[in-house]
Formats: structure tokens, C-alpha cells, sequence
């Protein structure tokens, strides 16, 4: 149980600061559509989706043994949780750094 708190922290983790790090460093409306923004964007995408994959995956291998059905129900909630960790981070760029950029 610990192992899987510890992978949904991270997850979250990063998905949330990786957010508003990329925000700070490659704001669009600062610096345009340049190619530092897109770069930006798509390696923190990428590296958001590779971390989601392996959670999911940790998530699969562990549970494997206990039916399709429990691993359904888990990987349901960490997707929820991850879009939730998103949403949050949205909001909290919206609200309190669009104005420090």
C-alpha cells in the first residue's frame, strides 16, 4: 500500500510543479509560440505520459494476480487522481502565478 501512495506522490508531484515550472519558463503570452515553448511543452508532456504509463504499469504487474477487475478499479482512480492533480494545477496558475509572470 505504501509503494502505491508513494507512486501516486510523485505522480502528482510532478504533474503539479512540472505545471507551473513550465508555465514560469515558457509562458506563451511572454514569450510567443517560439521553439523554447514548444520544446518546454512537449518533453513535459512526454515525461508526464511516461510516468503515467509506468504507475500504471507498477499498478498492472502488482496486481495482477487479484483479477482484472482490481486493476480496473485502481487504475481508474489514479487516472481521476492525475486529472484532478491537473485541474488543481490549473487552477492555482490562473489564480496565483499568471501574476508573478
Amino acid at each position: 500500500m505504501m509503494r502505491y501512495l508513494k507512486m501516486y506522490f510523485l505522480s502528482a508531484v510532478y504533474i503539479f510543479i512540472g505545471k507551473v515550472l513550465v508555465f514560469m519558463l515558457a509562458d506563451q503570452h511572454a514569450l510567443g509560440y517560439t521553439n523554447y515553448y514548444y520544446i518546454i511543452n512537449i518533453g513535459y508532456y512526454l515525461t508526464a505520459v511516461l510516468i503515467i504509463f509506468w504507475t500504471l504499469k507498477f499498478i498492472y504487474i502488482n496486481k495482477l494476480n487479484q483479477g482484472k477487475s482490481e486493476f480496473v478499479l485502481d487504475g481508474g482512480i489514479f487516472v481521476l487522481f492525475v486529472i484532478l492533480v491537473y485541474i488543481v494545477a490549473t487552477m492555482f496558475i490562473k489564480k496565483y502565478v499568471a501574476h508573478f509572470v
